[in-house]
């Protein structure tokens, strides 16, 4: 049960406690509700149905024990923890008798220890409903198979009425003809179908009760052949007793006699029509959900252009170099997103973005922004495919323009020769980006833990999000490379 979303009802009149319990739990994936006493964490209880109840000893209104009592006649299967200040050995005696699963003390030096406390409880309460599930299916199998050995003949007289019923509420037009070819009955859907009542087909032959436009369908097989080819189904269009003209499909199979030789055949018809139907909305409706998404993303990148330009506008009004330079960043950091936006604007696949692809992209932009810098610079790109989906891609765009952003500005002296290489690929379930320069490399004593600048706050951050790792090297130039997990 830990591993789907649990829903956990805390009851604790210290609202600091409260709280950390219920980040620390959201953040493992449950869902969190509260209650600052006894009284409001049982009607939650009866209004959430919640999967575990926390329950502190010491409450305002109804203690802890009540609680337990009173959960007891309520909820009997849901499980408690008690998370209580108090440690005595009675308190904690009273409380198992009163119906907790479990008893943990606070302050809890490591909320480790109230995680495995839930996880036992809820993996106990799912082996318990298992149990009770398998043992009530278990008595229900009993009693199912005494009931048979008891009344043999009155369920295979209820088995053939099941039968019979099961056929006729079947909606596929269902028939049996016989070794010469005659109908031996059809249910209401084939009845319809054919415009005709079982008692003019039972016995008849197709022609002699069909037109000629429908009669053919059902001329008079070789059963031999079926038998020994097995189950075929046939294509056709069929014109219905309506008028209408459908796409059914015909399948055909052999039912033998007390002998085990071709007795005659069923048939069952597929009518595809609805289906075609059903196809071409479900392609439409695909095909304007995808209009819709490109419109979003085409909007948010416009709206992010017009925030741009308000950036810009205000860096015209900026007091110094410095203020003109946040501004500048910023600018680059909103560009990487709207790029990212764009591409998923003009390609087709709306869910993912190729990160090569945008990788290239965002380097030729920013290295067009720092010409002054990158004039004598090359740039170099070894982009293997690297599709991201969107929670990915841009933490991922944000961190690339970073790194770009800090070769491009750092890196060269004006006119300097060198190159920039911009990486990206898959290994291993890993992405992989890298920005390598020629450089003048870090500044001795350079550390990324210990740097407090803006830009390299930003590469830690968007790295932990991402999950992965950095790794910066002075090797004839910056090496810079982070790898995250799929």
């Amino acid at each position: 049960m830990s591993d789907a979303q649990a829903t956990i009802l805390t009851m604790d009149d210290a609202e600091i406690l409260r709280e950390a319990m219920t980040l620390y739990l959201e953040n493992k994936g449950f869902r969190v509700l509260q209650a600052e006493n006894g009284r409001i964490g049982l009607e939650l209880v009866a209004s959430e149905h919640p999967d575990l109840v926390l329950v502190d000893l010491r409450m305002p209104e109804m203690d802890g024990m009540e609680v337990l009592a009173r959960l007891r006649e309520i909820a009997p299967d849901t499980p408690s923890i008690v998370v209580s200040g108090t440690g005595r050995l009675h308190d904690a005696l009273e409380a198992i008798r009163l119906g907790a699963w479990d008893f943990v003390t606070k302050p809890m030096p490591d909320m480790d220890v109230l995680l495995h406390a839930v996880n036992k409880a809820l993996d106990r309460a799912r082996l318990m409903a298992e149990n009770a599930r398998y043992q009530k299916g278990l008595e229900t199998e009993i009693a199912l198979r005494t009931r048979d050995l008891e009344d043999a003949r009155s369920r295979l007289e209820e088995q053939n009425l099941f039968l019979q019923t099961l056929i006729e509420s079947i909606p596929n037009p269902l028939f049996c003809q016989d070794r010469d070819g005659r109908f031996l009955g059809g249910n209401e859907s084939f009845c319809r179908l054919m415009g005709l009542g079982r008692e003019k087909l039972a016995g008849r032959l197709p022609e002699e009760v069909l037109p000629p436009s429908r009669a053919g369908l059902f001329a008079r097989v070789d059963l031999a052949g079926l038998a020994r080819t097995g189950p075929v189904d046939v294509e056709t269009a069929f014109v219905a007793a309506s008028g209408e003209v459908r796409h059914l499909v015909l399948g055909k199979s052999v039912f033998p006699d007390a002998s085990g030789q071709p007795a005659g055949m069923v048939g069952v018809l597929s009518d595809f029509t609805a289906l075609e139907r059903a196809r071409e909305l479900a392609e439409r409706a695909l095909e304007e959900k995808n209009v819709l998404l490109k419109e979003i993303h085409h909007r948010v990148k416009n709206n992010l252009q017009i925030i741009l330009g308000f950036i810009s506008i205000q860096a015209e009004d900026a007091a110094n170099a410095a203020e003109r330079e946040r501004f500048s960043r910023l600018e680059t950091r909103i560009r990487s997103m709207a790029l990212i936006h764009q591409q998923l604007y003009q390609q087709g696949d709306l869910a993912t973005i190729d990160m090569g692809e945008y990788a290239q992209a965002l380097t030729r932009n920013l290295s067009g922004l720092f010409r002054e810098s990158m004039a004598g610079v090359r740039l170099a790109f070894d982009c293997a495919p690297c599709r991201l989906r969107l929670d990915k891609a841009v933490p991922c765009g944000l961190l690339l323009n970073e790194l770009v952003t800090n070769a491009c500005k750092h890196a060269f002296r004006p006119g300097q020769p060198g190159e920039l290489r911009v990486a990206t690929g898959l290994a291993g379930g890993l992405a992989r980006i890298s920005v390598v320069d020629t450089g003048r490399g870090l500044s001795p004593g350079f550390t990324l833990d210990a740097t407090q600048t803006m830009g390299m706050t930003l590469v830690k951050e968007l790295t932990r999000q991402l999950q992965g790792e950095v790794r910066l090297e002075n090797r004839g130039g910056l090496h810079v490379e982070v790898r995250f997990p799929l």
